[in-house]
């Protein structure tokens, strides 16, 4: 009788390849995962709740070892625009300048306040 290896999930979000690397692969397997490549966008890292180490989390295409439970990784887009509309996936700076007033003066000097909004 043939055993057959328990198999976990791997789901990759954010990726633009044909071949991402999702699929169902057995504890210790090399599994090999791609981003692709996005149009007005840079690769800004893999990212993972799940405690893999990925041989280079830089890299648009790189690997790690599959563990004996479901994985689901994040591939991070940069926008190469200076005037980004958003997207899904990645981080957007967004600068905002706010002009207080009261009713007896108003605030003289702007407050700018730097945000970080993660789009998903």
């Amino acid at each position: 009788m043939e055993v057959i290896p328990e198999t976990y999930a791997v789901i990759i979000n954010g990726s633009y390849a044909t071949t991402s690397g999702a699929g169902d692969y057995a504890k210790g397997t090399i599994v090999n995962i791609n981003a692709g490549s996005r149009s007005g966008y840079n690769f800004n890292g893999w990212t993972s709740t799940d405690g893999i180490t990925l041989a280079n989390a830089n890299s648009a295409s790189t690997s790690f070892t599959m563990p004996n439970k479901p994985v689901i990784l994040m591939a991070n887009w940069k926008s190469t625009s200076t005037n980004s509309g958003g997207g899904s996936g990645g981080v957007v700076e967004v600068q905002l300048q706010l002009r207080v007033k009261s009713q007896k003066r108003a605030i003289k000097h702007p407050l700018i306040i730097l945000l970080q909004i993660i789009l998903l």
